[in-house]
C-alpha cells in the first residue's frame, strides 16, 4: 500500500516526516531530524521498529510504500 508522508519544517529549524492517517493501518509513523534526510531516516527507523514489534508479537505488519511530499518552500530544504 502506498501512503503519503508530509515533510514539514518546524519553527525551531528541525524537520518532521508525518504519515497520513489511513483507516486500515493501525499505527502512525513520525520521523524527526535537523535535516530533511535525517527526518526521513528517522521515519524509516520508526517503520522498522513497528515491523519488529509486529513480528515479535507474531503478527503481520502492513507492507507500506512511502511517497514523500514537502509542505515548505523548496528553497528551505537543506
Amino acid at each position: 500500500m502506498k501512503v503519503q508522508v508530509i515533510i514539514e519544517s518546524g519553527a525551531d529549524g528541525t524537520f518532521d516526516a508525518n504519515m497520513e492517517f489511513i483507516h486500515n493501518v493501525p499505527f502512525g509513523l513520525l520521523g524527526q531530524g535537523k535535516t530533511v534526510s535525517a527526518a526521513i531516516e528517522d521515519f524509516y527507523n520508526s517503520y522498522g521498529e513497528i515491523k519488529a514489534l509486529y513480528q515479535a508479537e507474531g503478527n503481520e505488519c502492513p507492507e507500506l510504500e512511502f511517497d514523500f511530499k514537502y509542505d515548505m518552500p523548496m528553497t528551505s530544504i537543506p
